[in-house]
């Protein structure tokens, strides 16, 4: 997220993020003050469940579409991002609703019921969409296959990582290998 956020910053856009308060620990935390200069909106946080009850839901939904149209920046993308806030005017240019697709629509099956509403959803909200990031070419073809070919701009930007983050790390006399199965956040 740093390397995009700061190369579109300073290409003149206003970056503003909306985050997930419940996903906080000292590497995420370290990772937002990284990100907060280049930030001019600012970094703004909720609560964003992956399964929520509907009264808080209702809520937090309500919040995030504030912040929406008080900075033009967008939240749990698919729904309050495209449908909240669509293209319009700002100042002399455009505001677009980009979407990042990863995980959540891209792991439901086209033959489940579920899977079905959601790439319905997702091909609907197409026109509403103003690009769309990838950050795999995998999820980018994933995406059509399971969506349809995107009718707005595309681009894949690869996971935030800086060369920093490929430095070497000797290992200890006494390190061990494992095996991990599971998923990082």
């Amino acid at each position: 997220m740093l390397p995009t956020s700061r190369a579109l910053s300073e290409m003149g856009h206003d970056v503003g993020l909306v985050v997930d308060s419940l996903a906080n620990d000292a590497q995420t935390e370290s990772k937002l003050a990284a990100l907060l200069p280049y930030a001019s909106p600012g970094i703004h946080r909720f609560a964003m469940p992956r399964a929520r009850a509907r009264r808080s839901g209702d809520a937090a939904g309500r919040a995030q579409a504030r912040q929406i149209a008080k900075y033009r920046c967008a939240a749990r993308p698919w729904r309050q991002g495209r449908l909240l806030c669509p293209a319009r005017q700002i100042g002399g240019g455009k505001a677009i609703a980009v979407y990042t697709p990863h995980g959540g629509v891209l792991h439901f099956s086209c033959a489940s019921w579920s899977g079905r509403i959601f790439h319905r959803l997702e091909r609907l909200l197409m026109r509403q969409t103003g690009a769309i990031i990838f950050e795999s070419a995998y999820a980018q073809k994933t995406y059509s296959a399971l969506i349809g070919e995107p009718t707005c701009p595309t681009r894949i930007i690869y996971n935030g990582l800086t060369p920093d983050e490929f430095a070497p790390v000797p290992p200890d006399a006494d390190a061990a290998d494992f095996v991990f199965v599971g998923e990082l956040r």
